[in-house]
């Protein structure tokens, strides 16, 4: 089945029958059918380049004909929303800074669900069959008994919820951002997945049974040798963590900003490490020559000289750059490399890769030719003054989301 994207709903009225993904509406001066969409994005796009809706002077886009029909609705920063009773019916609903919703009784029938900045939520029983839920900055949000057995549920800087004791029977739970002191963390255990953030945890001997753990920025924790059963494990920013010589255990361990760690013994000789450093002279990454992926963070990568900073690095799968500024003249021969929010200036060193990725770089004039050869490509919310997209017609798989071509699907019949 091919998906497509449009810029306007006008386009609606020439498309032929197939599923489009329809964004950046700009009116509603007359209702439309919406029978052959199935992703229905309406509203502002929160990056710095992309559009900004304002619906002031614009009726309930809710009203639209048919839009209980799509198969997801995305709504963002839409102020005129107030009634989502016509949503009922749909499969996945995402509401982003649509302040002025107060009655959420409709929703609870959805596979997913997720709710961004709202004051209003308050009561969530309906809740309680939904699949995966994400509750994020619903500020008024206490009692949150009710969500006991979501599948996969997040609650997300909801500074209100403190008390956790009658949550359990998840498959996946992420808390991050809530009231630091939580009550009964026994409830953890036996869930497979678990994201904690900013939270007092202190004994992790609950989570002995996951599968998958990720603590970040958990400032009590100082032992964590009860998770060495742990396939998939995450420590970021715990400060007082000196010793992980015990995770050699571990089938997948990612390391990010332990400052204080000391004893690592038998970690350094790990195939199956992710590391995550502020730049490439960080003391930790000379720790672990055989790491699999590294992700650099606030990075000014500019490889000019004859070989490639990473070179050394045998083992390495994936190259991560972040929030900086890169130039690449010289190979980088590593399986995948994702540069995000940087500023790019060059990458003509990276058209040995199998997959080429940058979410939201900027930049002047980028030649992309040497991507010719890359399987996999893709630009992604880029904000460039000019790129020569037409050299890259003959890459397998390629993908460009940004305020010029919003995709370009091979396989489909028709380019927007």
């Amino acid at each position: 089945m091919s998906y497509s994207r449009i810029k306007c709903h006008e386009d609606l009225f020439d498309l032929p029958p197939i599923h489009v993904i329809c964004s950046r509406f700009q009116d509603s001066s007359h209702k439309f059918s919406l029978r052959n969409v199935k992703e229905f994005n309406f509203g502002g796009y929160t990056s710095g380049y992309d559009y900004h809706y304002n619906s002031d002077e614009d009726e309930d886009i809710c009203d639209l004909l048919n839009v209980s029909q799509c198969e997801k609705v995305t709504f963002q920063l839409c102020s005129s929303i107030t009634d989502i009773s016509l949503l009922q019916g749909c499969e996945q609903i995402i509401l982003e800074i649509c302040e002025n919703i107060i009655d959420f009784s409709s929703l609870g029938k959805q596979r997913s669900l997720s709710i961004n900045t709202n004051p209003h939520l308050i009561n969530v029983m309906n809740f309680r069959s939904i699949r995966t839920l994400i509750l994020e900055e619903c500020c008024n949000l206490e009692d949150v008994s009710p969500l006991h057995g979501v599948y996969d549920l997040s609650l997300l800087s909801c500074e209100a919820v403190s008390d956790i004791s009658s949550l359990g029977g998840h498959h996946r739970l992420h808390i991050s951002g809530c009231n630091p002191i939580l009550s009964e963390y026994h409830v953890l255990k036996d869930i497979p997945v678990v994201k904690l953030v900013d939270c007092d945890i202190s004994d992790v001997s609950v989570l002995s049974n996951a599968k998958v753990v990720h603590l970040e920025l958990c400032e009590s924790l100082k032992d964590v040798s009860a998770l060495r059963g742990v396939r998939e494990l995450t420590l970021s920013c715990c400060s007082k963590i000196e010793d992980i010589s015990m995770l050699t255990t571990v089938q997948k361990l990612t390391l990010e900003n332990l400052c204080q760690l000391k004893n690592y013994k038998g970690i350094n000789q790990m195939r199956n490490l992710c590391l995550q450093v502020g730049n490439l002279n960080d003391d930790m990454l000379q720790r672990f020559p055989n790491v699999k992926c590294i992700e650099c963070l606030g990075l000014d990568l500019l490889c000019r000289s004859k070989a490639s900073p990473f070179s050394s690095f045998t083992n390495l799968h994936s190259l991560t750059l972040c929030d900086g500024t890169v130039e690449i003249e010289v190979c980088v021969d590593i399986h995948t490399v994702i540069i995000e929010r940087c500023r790019v200036n060059n990458i003509s060193g990276l058209g040995k890769n199998r997959v080429v990725r940058l979410f939201h770089c900027v930049g002047d004039v980028l030649d992309v030719s040497s991507l010719a050869a890359v399987p996999l490509v893709s630009f992604i919310k880029c904000g460039f003054i000019k790129i020569n997209y037409e050299s890259l017609k003959n890459v397998p798989r390629l993908k460009i989301d940004d305020s010029d071509v919003i995709v370009v699907d091979k396989k489909a019949k028709f380019k927007y």
